[in-house]
This record gives C-alpha cells, structure tokens and sequence, in this order.
C-alpha cells in the first residue's frame, strides 16, 4: 500500500471516535489517489476508503462517468471489522484520456444499517496531474498513436534493410496478384466440346441433333447421354446468348448474372443442368432410375433448346 493511501487511513481512524457505539460513530469517506501524478497512457489507482459504525454496509456503486479517463477495473475488497468501526476499501484502476490536472468529482455513496435505513455519506472532488511522457512534447494532450519510424534517426544499414524489406514486400505482392490473375484467366481443357454448327445447318439444327444422339444414348450409357446433353446446353448458351457456359460449372452459371434475353430461361436450365450432373456424378441406385430420370432430363434440354435457338426456316 502506497504512502497516499496509509495517509488517508490514518485519517479516517483519527477523525473516529474511540468507542464502540453505533450511535456515536460517524460515517466518513475518503478519496485517494497513488500515484498523485501519472504520464499520459500510465495506469492510476484510486481508492475510496469508507468507515462506517458495525453492522453496516456500503451499497454497491459504481464510478461517475468522466471525459477525463477510462475507468478500467473497479473491486471491492471484504470489509475490515474492527471493535468500533468498519472499514470499507474500493479499489479502481483509471486511465487518463489526457494531459494536465485532471479532476475526479465529487459524489455519494449509500450506506445501509442493519435494519435496512439507507443514508448517504459525501465524498469531495480530488485531483490529480497528468503528465506528457516525452519530454520534447509538453503540450502533448493525447496518448500517440501508430507512428512510421524516421529512417533518419536510424543507423544507415537499419534504413538500408528497412527499405530492401519494403521492396521484397512489394514484390512478392505484384508476384502474388499477378499469379492470381494468370489462374482466373486460364481455361482448363474440357474433356468433350462439341463441335461448332455448320453455317448450312444451323444452331438449333444441331442442337436437336446431338441432344437426340443423347436421347438415344439414355439406355446403354446414362452418364455419356447426360454429358452430352449438358454439354450441347452450354454450348448453345454460348453461341446463342455469348454467356460464358461451355467452362463453367452449373454452381457458378446459378451465381452469375444472366443475359437479358435468357433472363427468364435461366432458372429452368439451372435445373436441368443441375439434375444432369446428379446422374454425371450419381450416387449408387438402380439403373433403371438412372435411365429414367436421365431420358426424362435429356427431353426437358431438348425443349430448352428448341425454345432458346429455334430450327430456322428452309
């Protein structure tokens, strides 16, 4: 315990009576502080020492609300039962906001006896200073925040490897961003890609064409007739459309943006690529359900097609 706060106890006790009646003994309360005199950013410890007659207890209460610190931990010790007073000690840690001769106001604390009737006890304003913590900034009045070195403080190797770090930094990101750029832009080799239309056949042409190649494909390989459904959609989406598709996942076309005039044909390709993946990449079940969910969804990319990119007429 600080010199301050053995000052303040000796006299609480001094202004107390030396006998033990309720009736005669005064409630006093004290305010100190230790250390009396902080640099910005240190911690303060203040504590409120009360001394009330036996059998008498100080209600719980909490600090003022201040601009001039941040009230970091407040604790209540157990109180000190002597023959003719009790003793109560609340110890707070403080953080001044700034510089200069800060106040901490005046206040009241409730004191309940042990019949429940409540009075107030008054503890006056106390002082304290704070101080700047470097010298060369005595008007400082703000804790300092993040602060660049000055390189030419430092010793010239130090700024040397200083600035070389920045640079391998740098470096390494413009390395990194441009990798990153490098793999979005690269296009994996699809396994299948059908081939492009010919000009005298026609997109739409086409399209029935290879989707009714699937349609027969249904019964001997359900996975290649769905690959090969999916695959002439999204290929048709690119031609018809010039979306993005024949490298995309149906995971991303769901996510992305549709163009305007497929608009209100996206959510039903959504769906069916959606089910012709569950039977490129099924879960073990009966062939026979493999078959026909696989006709039932190559007939549905037979209608979208026919409606997305129409035969064109002779």
């Amino acid at each position: 315990m600080g010199r301050g706060i053995l000052v303040a106890l000796a006299l609480v006790a001094a202004a107390l009576p030396g006998h033990a009646s309720d009736q005669t003994h005064e409630t006093r309360a004290l305010l100190a502080f230790e250390p009396g005199t902080v640099e910005v950013g240190q911690v303060l410890e203040a504590r409120v020492l009360v001394s009330t007659p036996p059998h008498h207890r100080v209600v719980p209460w909490v600090p003022p609300e201040q601009e001039a610190f941040w009230v970091l931990s407040l604790e209540r010790a157990e109180p000190e039962r002597r023959v003719d007073h009790w003793l109560h000690r609340t110890q707070i840690r403080l953080r001044p906001r700034k510089a200069g001769v800060l106040e901490w106001p005046a206040f009241s604390i409730a004191i309940e006896d042990g019949a429940g009737a409540r009075t107030s006890v008054e503890i006056p304003a106390r002082s304290f200073e704070v101080v700047s913590a470097l010298a060369r900034y005595p008007g400082r009045e703000q804790p300092f925040g993040l602060r660049w070195p000055e390189l030419g403080s430092l010793p010239l190797p130090s700024a040397w490897v200083a600035a070389l770090g920045l640079g391998i930094g740098l470096a390494l990101g413009a390395a990194l961003g441009w990798a990153i750029r490098a793999a979005r832009r690269a296009r994996p080799t699809p396994v299948w890609e059908p081939a492009p239309a010919p000009a005298e056949e026609g997109l739409g042409a086409w399209a029935r064409r290879e989707l009714e190649a699937a349609l027969a494909e249904c019964d001997a390989d359900p996975s290649a007739a769905a690959t090969r459904a999916a695959r002439t959609l999204r290929w048709v989406l690119e031609q018809r459309f010039g979306a993005d598709a024949v490298h995309c996942t149906t995971e991303e076309l769901s996510a992305a943006t549709p163009p305007l005039a497929a608009r209100s044909r996206w959510p039903e390709l959504v769906r069916i690529l959606a089910g012709l993946d569950s039977v490129r990449f099924p879960p073990p079940r009966h062939g026979s359900q493999l078959r026909d969910s696989t006709a039932q969804l190559v007939r549905a990319a037979v209608r979208w097609a026919a409606d997305a990119a129409p035969l064109e007429s002779a």
